[in-house]
């Protein structure tokens, strides 16, 4: 008989945060904090600046964490149990080390301002996280609000890109590449916004009443088909991710209803299918059509065609040759790598040739892989660190599973930890981790793994509570005012870098160069591209002839970003308008080095050949060009091959 006891005693903990709130009535108001944020932050974007969401939504999200922290941790004294289980310990001890060694690599790189936000957001995130999770041991409920509002803020999120796809509505949303870009800036980034919500979805459609299935299955319906028009085939692959990983533990664990779990399974993938024959069927232009065949074709090996690498058409190789290189850098190295920020300025060096860089229309942005990215800007060490946080998180998911436990409990262990296998695959091909609305999806998902896992381990330990939260409210207030003021700062800089690039092309020079000076800052220097605002205010000062200010701020800018053949070609402009061409021919050279085919800057080294009187070098460098469409570099290489010939004709006539 004490047996039989035993085991409903050991399942109630597990069915208590579902079945009714943990504390008194109304205890789960405070989840409305994080409701609000989930349904405001994807919707923020900004005209003024080059990158629209980036900034406005990293200043928002820093925010909450600060007024949040006031109100959950200073007023309502909500801080850690104590004491926490081991592996609770070594995710958020591996997370809090990582921003360290980010930190540390960030001020010794060749440019600390590069890399200042990204380290500001990986502090953000943490906090974000240990909120999340306090929250979610203190009111379960909480939740499920946050589910019901990504799920209803999902169905806005796809219609906006569906509607944009097809030239109905919301056109005029700023965007970095092809639509639908939907209120993400970049079809990737939408598509794999829109992958990392389905776990929510998934979870409520099992949890939810009648009203909010009908809910989830009409979110659901709607994320799959503007999934299949976003043409992300990382974010598809992710998608799998999540069928597969959540059908096998739920067969695995729940094990109740194994049959119908593979049908609805089986049913959603037919419909999924019917969708993308739709979205295929009303796509008048064909575009649609030809694309998912060709990124279908790409993932099964039989399509080597090109595809669409933010908005520049690229080789299939192209990702690759950059992998290869960036593994060279990871060599050079090893520990600490490049520092946050600096894999875009250093890459360079590793060589452009037989790529879309080597050109100039395309600079180097991002390695369209994380697990690179950050071994090559924090080094092994760093690594070691922010990915075993990840795999600690999912650890804690996978032990938090209970074969005969809860099912609703299961459940939700099994949808989240579905969302961080979607990222997973997601963060091979794509940068999903750099994007705000991304970072709170899967900074809930792990803080609900967290939670599970505590809840799991409360019977086990004793729950006693810290004298203080002063000390930890302090550290976390005082990580969110500091991304207040770097976010401040990045959103200077993005507002003012694209008035000072009107304003010099536009001829108003002084414009221009207020401008830069007044979004110039040392904690953000340069854009995603490696652009800083001191490219524009050299050319600025070089076109109201003041040299010696073109120069010293070329300078700068060329300490930002040291490996840039546009600073070099910018050099070698200013020089020539100074006519001495010498100099000039010299920056044109270390251009060319970096990027072999920019054409601008072989336009420019030919016309200094020609001043010069090496007519021989000018047409050798003309001939690298498609000069057929253009009169002036026709008539230039003319005129180099008549002075030419009659320079050999003269000194056949000395001899």
């Amino acid at each position: 008989m004490s047996k039989k006891k035993k085991k409903p005693e050991q399942v109630k903990p597990l069915a208590m945060p579902f079945a009714k709130p943990v504390t008194a009535a109304g205890a789960s108001n405070n989840g409305y904090w994080l409701v609000i944020l989930v349904v405001i932050l994807p919707l923020l974007f900004s005209k003024f600046t080059s990158d629209p969401i980036l900034p406005i939504r990293f200043i928002s999200l820093s925010l909450f964490c600060l007024v949040f922290t006031a109100w959950f941790v200073l007023v309502k004294k909500n801080i850690f149990p104590s004491p926490l289980p081991l592996l609770i310990k070594l995710a958020f001890t591996a997370g809090i080390v990582f921003c360290v060694i980010a930190a540390i690599t960030t001020f010794s790189s060749i440019n600390p301002g590069a890399g200042m936000f990204e380290t500001a957001r990986q502090f953000v995130t943490m906090v974000l996280i240990s909120l999340c999770f306090l929250l979610f041991i203190k009111e379960p409920d909480a939740i499920i609000m946050v589910c019901k509002a990504i799920a209803v803020a999902a169905i806005l999120q796809s219609l906006v890109g569906i509607l944009q796809f097809y030239d109905i509505a919301f056109t005029e949303i700023p965007g970095a590449n092809a639509k639908p870009f939907g209120l993400m800036a970049n079809r990737n980034l939408f598509g794999s916004a829109q992958m990392l919500v389905i776990p929510f979805v998934l979870y409520l459609i099992y949890t939810g009443n009648k009203f909010w299935r009908a809910v989830c299955i009409i979110s659901l319906l709607l994320l799959s088909f503007s999934l299949i028009l976003s043409q992300t085939r990382s974010a598809w692959l992710g998608t799998v991710a999540i069928l597969l990983s959540t059908l096998a533990l739920a067969v695995i664990i729940i094990r109740k209803n194994i049959k119908k779990w593979f049908l609805n399974y089986t049913i959603a993938i037919v419909v999924i299918a019917g969708i993308g024959m739709l979205a295929v069927v009303t796509d008048k232009e064909g575009v649609l059509s030809s694309s998912i065949k060709e990124r279908v074709g790409s993932l099964t090996g039989g399509n080597q065609n090109k595809e669409d690498v933010d908005g520049v058409s690229a080789n299939a190789n192209e990702r690759i040759k950059i992998w290869k290189k960036t593994l060279l850098l990871i060599k050079d190295y090893p520990l600490l790598g490049v520092g946050n920020g600096n894999w875009k300025l250093i890459i360079p060096e590793y060589g452009t040739e037989g790529m879309g860089w080597e050109t100039g229309r395309v600079v180097p942005d991002r390695p369209h892989n994380v697990y690179l990215q950050v071994i090559a800007e924090t080094g092994i060490i760093g690594a070691i660190f922010y990915f075993g946080m990840w795999l600690v998180i999912v650890l804690c998911g996978i032990l938090s599973l209970k074969k005969g436990g809860n099912d609703k409990f299961n459940w939700l262990s099994i949808t989240m930890l579905s969302g961080i296998v979607a990222l997973g695959v997601d963060a091979l091909f794509s940068f999903p981790v750099e994007r705000m609305e991304h970072t709170l999806y899967t900074g809930i998902m792990g803080a609900v793994l967290l939670a599970n896992y505590f809840r799991q381990k409360v019977a086990e330990t004793d729950k006693k509570t810290a004298k203080t939260p002063y000390l930890q409210g302090f550290i976390f207030i005082t990580v969110a005012a500091f991304g207040i003021f770097i976010g401040s700062k990045k959103y200077t800089f993005e507002k003012q870098l694209p008035i000072a690039v009107a304003n010099q092309k536009a001829g108003k020079s002084q414009d221009a160069i207020d401008a830069a000076e007044e979004g110039s800052s040392g904690f953000v220097t340069v854009n995603e591209e490696g652009k800083s605002l001191e490219v524009y205010s050299s050319l600025a000062y070089m076109d109201i002839k003041k040299y010696p200010e073109a120069l010293k701020v070329a300078a700068i800018a060329l300490k930002y970003n040291p490996n840039s053949a546009m600073v070099y070609n910018n050099i070698g402009a200013i020089y020539a308008n100074k006519n001495n061409y010498d100099s000039a021919s010299i920056y044109y050279k270390k251009a060319l080095i970096i990027k072999p085919k920019f054409e601008e800057t072989l336009k420019n080294l030919a016309g200094c050949y020609y001043n010069l009187k090496k007519y021989d070098s000018c047409i050798n460098t003309l001939q690298k060009l498609n000069i057929s469409n253009d009169n002036y570099l026709t008539r230039l290489m003319n005129d180099a091959k008549k002075l030419q010939a009659a320079a050999l004709s003269a000194d056949s006539l000395k001899k």
